[in-house]
């Protein structure tokens, strides 16, 4: 029997999932009388907030169907009862949770293709529809909770099929701005063209229900690369340390500029730890692409973003757009940092980091026990003009990053240490500080005196 395979558009309800499953077919069943198998025709549709399943009797789908909600469920494929014989086949376990009881339906397809591919339809209509019906979540447990920021809040939870651990951010929709929802939206398609990368925070899906919003991302154990560093065992940090993470990091970045795309918020808390090991084994990954979208061109983008101490000079002057070369200039923010665990553009406000930055200007001397090679690395990342800033590509050619790289120790953690300390504190303001205020603060900063470059480079 021919299997049904399209999609349809969302229901008015969704704003940002764009389409969902919409199955038709022939499905087989022991009939409840003669335990015979019989044939009915399956579709899936939306009544309201809620995805359901509808069983005809016949292949015209006429009449008046047998209604079986997604509200609250589980389905799975279920093996164990396969059969070859004629009359059955392949098995879906479909579990529904009435109030105060469960009934468990059976449907059998021709192939295991055929089942496969309603069991994930059935599994996204049903998530859709409420997000435990595909995710524990144990909202009561204080260890669940991740973290929380302005307007979304991020829990550990658990697949129920295959019991994996997953970080899931969860938004509500009444405290989604305008703005805020279209940046959603853009990092919800950058992160399913980006798909699968060793060195990149991988999304497994996006959920939209009536009133929320989620994203399940890989779950990552190791915390922040940074604070990793500072607990390093004897205080051991190395160039050779350095270049290994920066290797890491480079690649995942010329793997995004290669699809033309910019991140346009690298900074320390996006760089995450898959386990908590020795720095020298670390692997690290790129999170969050809440800012990132699409380059096609070298000034092609424009619009405030990025964080202060970090984002790119020609960002903040507004002056014929920007691109790629914006990830470049935070990556050699982040390389200084390593190599001295002192930030180069940190003022006593974010205004003045903001200045600082447009100024363009570092203090080099930091960087007098750094390799001739590191530092040359540094300057060719912070290059003011984008045009002739190195790129992502040429980065993981450089000598520095290709084995030049020494074993001598840094003094870094102090530094780190205490940046650390007053970084966190202000976090916690930053997190209650409105994008629209951010974004005065940046122009503010821009047209001030101190903010001017005395010579192009």
């Amino acid at each position: 029997m021919r299997y049904f395979a399209t999609f349809s558009m969302a229901p008015n309800h969704f704003k940002i999932q764009s389409r969902m499953p919409d199955k038709k077919g022939q499905l087989k069943k022991f009939g409840k009388i003669l335990g015979r198998t019989v044939s009915r025709w399956y579709k899936i549709e939306w009544q309201g907030p809620t995805a359901v399943l509808l069983a005809y009797k016949t292949a015209a789908m006429t009449g008046a169907p047998k209604v079986i909600s997604l509200e609250n469920c589980f389905v799975k494929a279920c093996q164990e009862k396969d059969t070859k014989a004629a009359e059955a086949g392949y098995c879906i376990e479909l579990e529904v949770k009435l109030e105060n009881s469960k009934k468990i339906h059976h449907f059998f397809a021709d192939s295991e293709i055929d089942r496969s591919e309603w069991v994930q339809a059935i599994r996204k209509s049903a998530v859709n529809s409420s997000i435990d019906n595909g995710y524990e979540i144990h909202r009561n447990d204080k260890n669940s909770k991740l973290g929380s920021g302005s307007y979304s809040t991020v829990w550990k939870c658990y697949d129920r099929e295959s019991r994996k651990t997953w970080a899931l951010k969860e938004m509500m929709k009444s405290n989604v701005k305008k703005e805020e929802e279209e940046y959603l939206r853009e990092e919800v398609k950058i992160s399913t063209l980006v798909g699968s990368h060793d060195h990149i925070v991988y999304m497994k899906e996006f959920v939209e229900n009536k009133d929320r919003y989620y994203i399940v991302l890989e779950f990552l154990s190791g915390g922040e690369l940074f604070d990793r560093i500072v607990d390093a065992e004897g205080g051991h940090f190395t160039e050779k340390d350095a270049a290994g993470i920066m290797c890491q990091l480079m690649g995942a970045l010329a793997y995004l500029h290669s699809k033309k795309i910019a991140h346009r918020d690298l900074k320390p808390e996006n760089f995450l730890l898959v386990e908590h090991t020795s720095i020298q084994s670390a692997v690290v990954k790129i999170a969050d692409f809440g800012f990132a979208c699409h380059a096609e061109t070298s000034n092609g983008l424009h619009g405030l973003c990025g964080s202060p101490g970090y984002v790119a000079p020609e960002i903040l002057k507004e002056e014929g757009g920007y691109g790629l070369p914006v990830d470049m200039w935070s990556m050699g923010v982040i390389l200084y940092i390593l190599l001295s665990g002192i930030p180069p553009f940190a003022g006593e406000s974010d205004e003045e980091s903001f200045a600082m930055t447009i100024r363009g200007y570092y203090d080099n001397s930091c960087l007098n026990e750094v390799s001739s090679a590191g530092q040359d690395l540094v300057a060719k990342m912070l290059t003011y003009n984008p045009a002739k800033r190195i790129t992502a590509a040429d980065c993981l050619k450089h000598p520095w990053l290709t084995g030049s790289a020494g074993d001598k120790v840094l003094a870094v953690q102090e530094n780190l240490r205490s940046w650390r300390a007053r970084m966190r504190f202000k976090k916690a303001i930053i997190a209650t500080v409105a994008t629209t205020r951010l974004h005065a603060i940046m122009r503010r900063a821009a047209q001030r005196p101190d903010a001017k470059r005395a010579e192009p480079g």
